[in-house]
């Protein structure tokens, strides 16, 4: 087979009329993979595949494609030799098909004994033809691909697209690839920005793609885009006598809806700032999209920051976005101002209006439920008893502001709007900071008290327990009722409290589910299922949610701090969790110390002999061997070695030094069950004796279980 050294870059530039941003970002997600897989099917080597785009444009630069694919020499098998050739050895229809798939003369064809007995075989030779000549096919297949959640039509065309396609650039090397596509065909010419350098550019090789874009004010490259709009917005957030508020969210929507980021800013009155910030911020974020400016202390500043497709005019955009901006802010002061007004035990009322789901009541009956599990946990951790006053007060008004003006607005202010009404109405500042934080969103855990973390844990439990008991449990990527969400904005929660020592012990995982359950009864509510009915299917659920959760190789997205010190390879988390999850600190230990013991050789023979063990072992009745019956000297001193160091493992175990224990147990056992499983000096296990297998079989288990506490060995994986 020969191999081409020769390579050249590919450039592909579909340029159409403004795509979304998302259309953009799921386009360039796929497009590599449409283009590579084709070449890897064409045996055509290849480089790295780049993904350049903006909204008028989607582009690839794949580097490296070699010029020629390489020749195919190749002996395959065809049909045995009584069906390929008569009694007279003349060929049959069969012989002659595979001599035609081969690309060879039937006399080409040779007779091979196999396993199976004699079949006829031949060498397929195929010359490999030039890239240039197999390219256009390939790209025209991968556009057609391109995944977009909405596609559109136009002209006489049935070809299905984003946005209409008004050019194509294709170039392998410095020499065009000629191919078509929804009535655009291909060749050198792009466009530059739409206003800034709007001629058509010609571009002579994928080289020069980028940087001759760039002068004509176009930033194909994603990531370059965005560190220049960052750059410029921190430097006239300075001009402003300020710094940016920083939001990645913001930098990548606006980063998919120019093709060169230019800034403007603009402002609002002063009197808007005795608005929350928060409020204000997501008037420009949510429906403005521009970034907010803060002083030096934090303050928030009159001030906005607009990412722009163009530098001209920049006094008529800021006018027009000072209008639009004031009219928001105007309508947003009057919700809030009527919200402080009403205050929230008016708003609390109207609660009973409100259906949480059919089969779970109204948010007044979740509200409820919340007071009474929010004690229940208060009550657990030991909480001092002047704090159950809050509790009531502040579970009774924690949803309140779901019927307020502010959050039918702005949905995005739940909770933070009824802080913002309780402060203004004179309700204790602690009771008014739970109100919003009893939600858990991950960016506040780092502030969160005690009584936000009660109210919080009874919230989310009451929404998971009650969506399991009313039949309404994920499945798959299915999870209409946010299951899921809900029970990780929990374990943040959870674990947050834990490491910042915030709301004393809380109870374990299950024991709050079943709290939550039994809070509906408290109530006179039935539950479509019992307790008894959802346990085991509440407890995998909680498992499986650890292990993705806990797994390093899972982006641990916005709970990332409060995972940190828990995460592991998967397998590791998934033995610790099934030796037990409820204690999460315990599990902590747990998992740091087999994550930390995993890399030593002891430790992995042990692991090994271990799984060896309980899988031998799963039916054996509980019980202790009998010493007395060994009689292999590897049976002996392996029950020897186990004896010396079970005290040492039991106490490190009991007394939570896990990194002990396995030590202990790595250090003592490695040797002596490694030598009992070696099939030259150890014993058969499975003797024919019964007596004799029962025993080894007992002390196996017992071994088997000296870190069961710990971890779950077999499951480990190597």
């Amino acid at each position: 087979m020969s191999s081409p050294s020769a390579t050249r870059d590919l450039l592909l530039e579909i340029g159409c009329e403004e795509l979304p941003a998302s259309f953009v970002e799921g386009a360039l997600a796929a497009l590599p993979g449409l283009v590579t897989k084709r070449l890897d099917a064409l045996r055509l080597g290849h480089g790295a595949a780049r993904p350049l785009g903006s909204p008028r444009r989607i582009s690839l630069i794949v580097e490296g494609i070699a010029e020629r694919q390489p020749d195919v020499e190749e002996e395959l098998t065809g049909p045995p030799a009584a069906a390929a050739f008569d009694k007279e050895g003349k060929p049959t229809k069969g012989g002659e098909a595979f001599a035609k798939k081969l690309g060879v003369d039937v006399t080409a064809l040779k007779i091979v004994e196999t396993p199976k007995g004699k079949y006829v075989a031949g060498t397929r030779k195929e010359a490999g033809r030039a890239a240039k000549e197999l390219i256009g096919k390939v790209l025209v297949d991968a556009i057609a691909e391109i995944p977009f959640r909405k596609s559109m039509r136009w002209g006489a065309s049935d070809v299905a697209f984003g946005r209409p396609i008004h050019w194509i650039v294709a170039l392998l090397g410095d020499e065009p690839i000629d191919l078509e596509y929804a009535g655009a065909k291909s060749g050198r010419a792009t466009r530059g920005h739409r206003f800034l350098a709007p001629e058509a550019l010609e571009i002579a090789s994928p080289a020069e793609y980028v940087s001759k874009l760039a002068a004509a004010h176009v930033q194909v490259d994603v990531d370059a885009r965005k560190r220049t709009m960052v750059e410029r917005l921190a430097a006239r957030a300075k001009e402003l006598g300020g710094v940016l508020q920083d939001d990645a969210f913001l930098v990548d929507e606006n980063a998919g809806l120019v093709e060169e980021p230019f800034i403007v800013d603009g402002g609002f009155e002063q009197a808007f700032l005795e608005l929350p910030d928060r409020l204000i911020l997501d008037v420009m974020r949510t429906h403005q999209r521009y970034f907010g400016v803060r002083d030096g202390k934090g303050a928030l500043l009159p001030k906005y920051l607009a990412v722009v497709n163009t530098d001209r005019a920049p006094e008529t955009i800021r006018k027009g976005n000072d209008r639009v901006m004031r009219a928001r802010l105007s309508d947003a002061q009057f919700f809030v101002q009527t919200d402080r007004k009403a205050g929230l035990d008016t708003y609390a009322k109207k609660l009973a209006g409100i259906r949480y789901h059919a089969k779970l009541g109204t948010v007044a009956d979740k509200v409820e439920r919340i007071a009474i599990m929010a004690e229940r946990i208060a009550g657990h951790a030991q909480a001092p008893t002047e704090r159950f006053d809050k509790i009531q007060r502040a579970a009774a008004l924690c949803k309140a502001d779901l019927a307020s003006l502010t959050v039918g607005e702005f949905p995005e202010m739940q909770g933070y709007a009824g802080r913002d009404i309780a402060l203004a109405t004179g309700i204790d500042a602690e009771i008014a900071d739970a109100i919003a934080d009893h939600w858990l969103a991950p960016e506040d855990l780092s502030r969160v008290g005690a009584l936000g973390i009660y109210l919080g844990l009874a919230d989310k439990f009451d929404h998971f327990v009650g969506g399991f008991a009313a039949g309404l449990a994920p499945t798959g990527a299915n999870d209409p009722f946010s299951i899921r969400r809900a029970f990780n904005r929990a374990v943040g929660a959870y674990l947050t409290a834990l490491a910042r020592g915030v709301g004393g012990k809380l109870p374990h995982l299950v024991m709050l589910a079943k709290i939550a359950h039994e809070t509906y009864a408290a109530r006179g509510q039935t539950l479509p299922k019992t307790w008894e009915q959802i346990e085991v299917e509440i407890t995998l659920f909680m498992k499986a949610r650890l292990v993705g959760l806990f797994d390093e190789a899972v982006d641990a997205g916005a709970n990332a701090e409060a995972l940190a010190g828990y995460r592991a390879p998967r397998d590791v988390v998934e033995a610790c969790v099934e030796a037990g999850f409820e204690d999460l600190a315990d599990l902590r230990a747990r998992i740091s110390a087999i994550r930390d013991a995993q890399g030593t050789a002891a430790f992995a023979r042990l692991a090994t002999a271990f799984k060896r063990a309980s899988k031998i072992t799963k039916e054996v009745a509980p019980g202790e061997p009998d010493p007395a019956r060994f009689d292999h000297p590897s049976e002996k001193a392996l029950w020897q070695a186990y004896a010396e160091a079970r005290g040492v493992i039991q106490r490190a175990t009991e007394s939570g030094d896990y990194r002990k224990a396995v030590e202990a147990t790595a250090t003592a056992l490695a040797d002596p069950i490694d030598t009992f499983f070696d099939k030259d000096r150890g014993v058969f296990v499975m003797a024919e004796d019964l007596a004799v297998r029962e025993n080894r079989l007992r002390m196996l288990a017992t071994i088997a279980g000296a870190l069961r506490k710990v971890a779950k060995l077999e499951l480990l994986g190597g």
